[in-house]
Order: C-alpha cells, then structure tokens, then sequence
C-alpha cells in the first residue's frame, strides 16, 4: 500500500484582464497554463501571476 502525505500543496497561476479586453480566449488560456506550470516548476505551494 502507498503512502500518503496528511499534506496537501498547491501551485497556482492566476492571469488576470478585464473581461471586455481579452481579444482571444485561447491565448488567455494558454497564458493561464504556462503560469500553472511555471508555478509547478519552482516546487509546491507556488503561485505565478501576470
């Protein structure tokens, strides 16, 4: 059987823009998901913002 932590982390990447001036979703998106794996990148419980 695995053990599990009794922890939990988190990572996080926040992008942020008013709605009325994002011209692409996709590219927000995609902006959002490489702050994600950014924030995986430099370990647990990171957050990476724009």
């Amino acid at each position: 059987m695995r053990k599990l932590s009794k922890y939990v982390t988190v990572s996080i990447g926040v992008n942020h823009i008013f709605a009325k001036n994002i011209q692409n979703p996709d590219i927000f998106y995609k902006q959002s998901d490489d702050l994600l794996y950014e924030a995986k990148e430099f370990g647990r419980n990171q957050i990476r913002h724009n």
